[in-house]
């Protein structure tokens, strides 16, 4: 039976997309280091854009950052968007 844990330290991430779908890639270990790559495990998690977005803004809120301001568009730029 293949070990599955549920809980560990976060060593990295990657995202992509399918269809409508942000996916995202947690990996994570349950020892301390030294690891080896039969340490990482992963978890696939599959967000729409309104979670992926909650999710962002949880991230900032939990490290006490804000998000980044929206930078307003010249009007050069709106012109030829």
């Amino acid at each position: 039976m293949k070990d599955n844990p549920s809980s560990g330290a976060l060593v990295g991430w990657e995202t992509s997309r399918l269809g409508q779908r942000q996916i995202l890639r947690l990996q994570f270990v349950t020892t301390p280091p030294p690891h080896e790559a039969k340490d990482i495990h992963h978890i696939n998690l599959a967000l729409d854009e309104n979670q992926a977005v909650q999710l962002g803004n949880s991230l900032f809120h939990m490290a006490g950052q804000t998000p980044p301001a929206h930078k307003k568009r010249g009007w050069l730029e709106r012109l030829f968007s």
